[in-house]
């Protein structure tokens, strides 16, 4: 015989009853309970997938480094993570500036305590008399992933850059997990 295709057989078990239970009543005590635990292993997965905001866990900085460490170009370190202390002196050194009126020889970056704590910063720069920013971090357990969202808004017509680098601690980032930064700009 052939099968029309898209075609599904359904077969009826015949309920054979020997004495007071049935194969049938067997067969479903053993595929109900494996069914409910999918089901409950599907809630728990679904509920740790969820992207959380963690916003409330970050420590948000405006003015993080002196004036010695502002030796940034806009081509080099427009996002950085900073997950150890070395990786810190590295990018310090490279920044350190030395003008003719700061004595920066001995000026010392920010203690961080990175066994708590990952440094995220993303620059933003715009035209405008100010500007406005809102700061969002989530996580993303499924996708091993942080977002860092900044939102920003510049208003005015004076001709004038400003910059920003939303610096941010967030709690320590793990191994597995990346980091992804996202900007949204209105004037």
């Amino acid at each position: 015989m052939v099968k029309p295709k898209g075609f599904v057989a359904i077969y009826k078990q015949p309920l054979i009853v020997s004495g007071h239970h049935s194969y049938k009543c067997d067969y479903m005590r053993q595929i109900v309970p494996v069914q409910i635990l999918l089901f409950v292993l599907f809630l728990s997965c679904e509920k740790d997938c969820e992207i959380r905001d963690i916003t409330d866990q970050c420590i948000f900085h405006e003015e993080f480094l002196s004036p010695c460490f502002h030796g940034i170009t806009f081509s080099e370190y427009n996002e950085i993570v900073i997950s150890d202390t070395t990786a810190y002196y590295q990018f310090g050194h490279a920044i350190r500036i030395f003008p003719y009126n700061l004595n920066c020889d001995t000026a010392r970056l920010p203690p961080i305590d990175f066994s708590k704590y990952t440094l995220l910063g993303k620059r933003t720069y715009g035209g405008g008399c100010t500007a406005e920013y809102v700061r969002q971090v989530f996580e993303d357990k499924c996708e091993k992933v942080i977002i860092y969202e900044i939102n920003v808004e510049y208003s005015g017509g004076c001709d004038m850059l400003i910059g920003n680098w939303n610096w941010v601690y967030i709690p320590k980032l793990p191994d597995d997990f990346t980091v992804r930064f996202r900007v949204s700009q209105n004037r």
